[in-house]
């Protein structure tokens, strides 16, 4: 069950948000149009726990540029990876319209990630659109919602109507899609798989969760959890195949 705590606190600090409806034979997921002169191409941005992560693509979803930077330290705003990802921007197309996936729930306004408790600190709370200087929204989303989209777009979800997508990380998030309808939730956290509890005896997660999902698999603790033998998950994964 959720701290009753918790979920007071999160709902005290995030604005509430309507699910996005698609109706029956519609696209599960739609780009939304631009001025000619600003949708040939776009910018992607993904802010992960140990690398950033940045694409340009087309309208209809052709990969023009990859790019890949490690997200570094930092306790406020100005450190490494807000300017690494800035950087990007610049070198990748300074004028061409972006948005942002981050982990954490995002906010109604989309301009920023609401609530991220221990990780990335600085994230939570920052104006991606004042930290680009854009006259026009950056939208943030959940890097988990946005995989999902983005399967449901061109991946491996097109076409299909209900989805579940399981992401590994640093952490682990996780993404619904039902009839259709990304779900949500009241607050923004329907679909995050990572925090849903296993073990009711077991330590809390991020989010307070008594032994979660994320504790079980996710890399942040694979140290911990291997005795020191792994650092990440790819690697145990690895070692299991060869015997």
């Amino acid at each position: 069950m959720l701290d009753a705590r918790c979920l007071q606190r999160d709902r005290t600090r995030i604005e509430n948000r309507e699910p996005r409806i698609f109706p029956p034979g519609e696209p599960v997921f739609r780009i939304r149009e631009m001025p000619a002169a600003m949708s040939e191409l776009a910018i992607g941005l993904d802010l992960g726990g140990t690398r950033i992560k940045a694409v340009v693509v087309s309208a209809a979803g052709e990969v023009i540029r990859r790019e890949t930077r490690p997200t570094g330290g930092g306790t406020t705003p100005g450190q490494p990876w807000a300017h690494a990802m800035r950087e990007l921007v610049q070198e990748l197309g300074p004028s061409l319209p972006l948005g942002v996936s981050a982990p954490g729930l995002a906010a109604h306004d989309r301009r920023r990630i609401a609530f991220l408790p221990q990780r990335l600190p600085g994230l939570e709370g920052l104006d991606w659109t004042a930290w680009f200087q854009r006259d026009h929204t950056v939208p943030v989303v959940n890097d988990a919602h946005s995989s999902l989209l983005g399967e449901a777009w061109i991946g491996v979800a097109r076409g299909m109507r209900d989805v579940i997508l399981l992401t590994l990380g640093t952490g682990v998030g996780g993404a619904a899609i039902c009839d259709g309808q990304l779900l949500r939730g009241h607050i923004g956290r329907a679909g995050h798989l990572g925090h849903i509890c296993l073990d009711i005896h077991g330590a809390p997660a991020i989010t307070g969760m008594p032994g979660a999902l994320e504790c079980f698999i996710g890399n942040y603790n694979i140290r911990e959890r291997t005795g020191g033998r792994f650092d990440t998950t790819h690697a145990l994964v690895a070692a299991f195949r060869a015997g």
